[in-house]
């Protein structure tokens, strides 16, 4: 199964909204700590997980919020976050069948902002 990124998700506030066509981040408006919460999503479906891969090359899963259907992630946390500093997330959604591998779709790279 092949999928694309056809849809976004709208983001409910207090999450700012960037997307890179339709794969998108949502994060907090402030910074704490150094830490930054976010979202991802996609138009693609079914979905079962996203794989995250971070700034500094570490590659994390998180499952959907709304498995098989769902368009977007559970929580996260970018971690070393200076205000103002620009991060690019890669993401990538997908779909596991129970007893097989992984279909996901092409990396798609969203950069944002954090909040100053």
């Amino acid at each position: 199964m092949v999928f694309g990124f056809t849809a976004s998700v709208e983001a409910a506030s207090p999450y700012q909204q960037v997307c890179n066509g339709s794969a998108c981040i949502y994060h907090s408006h402030h910074v704490r700590k150094g830490a930054l919460d976010y979202y991802v999503s996609s138009g693609a479906t079914p979905i079962t997980h996203f794989n995250i891969r971070n700034r500094n090359g570490t590659q994390i899963e998180l499952a959907a919020a709304y498995p098989i259907g769902g368009h977007i992630s559970k929580a996260s946390t970018l971690h070393n976050v200076k205000p103002g500093g620009k991060y690019t997330i890669s993401i990538q959604a997908c779909y596991k069948r129970f007893l097989s591998s992984s279909s996901c779709s092409a990396w798609q790279a969203v950069t944002i902002t954090a909040p100053k």
